[in-house]
């Protein structure tokens, strides 16, 4: 479903429902396969909404991993949370545009500068022993009023665990489900091993080719198999034609 379908689609929550006896919707401003995100005041806020019928650990999930990241810089801050009718809901701070919108092609300085934030975005995540296994530049927003320079990583719903409390690891599964975006995920997230935190930052790199010049050669395949060896077979040179990054 593209973006203008989603707006276009029946809305959870009518206009002006008030969450956590606070937060008044205002409208609809996006969404996707697991919710929908609206405007909201008492300050200017972003409203997650999910069905309870749907994963319901996705925003559970969600909301502990930004809980463990208040204070970091490139994460919104989390203002509420809980559940309405059948619905679960999430506030957070309001973002600005995600790098899918607007411009096609980033300035090389841009590029850099989007990629030193979302490294220091994913280090505080996996600081706290998480990978977020679904960077992708719709993923990444751009701040507002006085935040209009910084870069947030956003949607912690498919977050993992690798590194417990205690420090020690996670056991190493044979077989991992496939968890990311096609485009973007890592060769060994293909060949559904497990992940870890050189995974995400294969994605930030793919993500910073997709920025510098415009697309990924596998953008327009769907094909899994295909889009696999065409990964397998790219190179530097053959990925950044106009000498990105």
């Amino acid at each position: 479903m593209n973006g203008e379908s989603r707006k276009n689609a029946p809305q959870y929550l009518e206009r002006g429902t008030l969450l956590a006896k606070k937060y008044r919707l205002e409208k609809m401003i996006g969404g996707g396969g697991f919710g929908q995100i609206y405007r909201a005041t008492d300050i200017v806020v972003a409203a997650k909404v999910e069905p309870q019928s749907e994963d319901a650990g996705r925003m559970v999930l969600e909301q502990m991993v930004l809980t463990k990241l208040v204070g970091t810089r490139h994460s919104p801050r989390l203002y509420a949370s809980g559940w309405l009718h059948t619905y679960n809901f999430i506030v957070m701070q309001m973002l600005g545009r995600n790098l899918t919108d607007g411009d096609p092609m980033f300035f090389n300085f841009q590029t850099v500068r989007v990629g030193i934030q979302i490294v220091e975005a994913l280090k505080a995540v996996h600081d706290l022993g998480f990978l977020h296994r679904d960077v992708k530049p719709s993923n990444m927003c751009v701040g507002i009023g006085e935040h209009r320079r910084i870069i947030y990583l956003v949607d912690f719903g498919m977050t993992r665990q690798f590194r417990m409390s205690n420090g020690n690891f996670r056991k190493e599964r044979v077989y991992a489900a496939f968890r990311g975006t096609m485009r973007y995920v890592s060769l060994s997230v293909h060949e559904r091993k497990e992940q870890g935190p050189v995974d995400d930052l294969w994605s930030v790199f793919y993500t910073l080719v997709e920025l510098a010049e415009g697309s990924l050669p596998w953008r327009t395949i769907t094909d899994h198999d295909e889009i696999f060896k065409m990964k397998r077979a790219s190179t530097y040179g053959n990925l950044c034609r106009y000498g990105c990054i």
